[in-house]
């Protein structure tokens, strides 16, 4: 991707599809602003999009954003999550973010399409400052190993926020291994899975 303009604020530019053989949903893509940063708030590792979700995308439909391997085209049977960046600020309607505020981002790891296996919280805590690095969540867990999906769940302080923001969690540098399906007719002999 381009990196976008310094003088750009944060924008939702589409959703978040696929990335790396796993479906993202729920999460739009976002450009980052002035500086290199959300305006105002957090600066993200890499260049130059995050993903983001709001709780306008959330609490309406009581939808939560996750990522999965459930999809058509995925040969995908399972994935670990081994870590990603987060951080969280204020955003008005138009997507543009306004400050930093403090959130706690669960992430929750899934087999069998219902069963929880793992559950962990990671909080960002606003400094006093406009902007901030995200927050590196490591899950060194062997429980987020081997996962059909994970859903992330992000809790705000709602009584603070004001009735035209929303709570919004910028996530960034997602990573996880893949372990996709192996054709028995072309190695027989091999385990059911590999590795990305």
């Amino acid at each position: 991707m381009a990196c976008c303009s310094k003088q750009s604020v944060c924008r939702r530019q589409s959703p978040v599809e696929h990335h790396r053989l796993i479906k993202h949903r729920k999460t739009d893509r976002v450009t980052q602003g002035i500086g290199g940063a959300i305006v105002n708030g957090v600066v993200p590792p890499s260049c130059c999009t995050v993903g983001a979700y709001t709780t306008r995308t959330t609490l309406p439909e009581k939808k939560i954003p996750s990522m999965t391997r459930h999809f058509p085209e995925s040969d995908v049977e399972y994935f670990s999550l081994n870590s990603f960046y987060f951080g969280c600020t204020l955003a008005n309607g138009a997507g543009a973010a306004t400050a930093l505020f403090n959130c706690t981002v669960k992430v929750q790891g899934y087999l069998d399409g219902v069963r929880v296996v793992e559950s962990k919280p990671f909080k960002f805590v606003s400094p006093a400052i406009s902007r901030a690095p995200m927050v590196h969540a490591i899950l060194n867990d062997k429980k987020f190993e081997k996962l059909h999906y994970v859903t992330l769940s992000s809790t705000y302080d709602l009584a603070r926020i004001p009735m035209n923001l929303a709570g919004a969690t910028l996530i960034d540098d997602v990573s996880h291994t893949n372990y996709r399906r192996v054709s028995k007719t072309l190695k027989p002999r091999q385990p059911g899975m590999v590795a990305e």
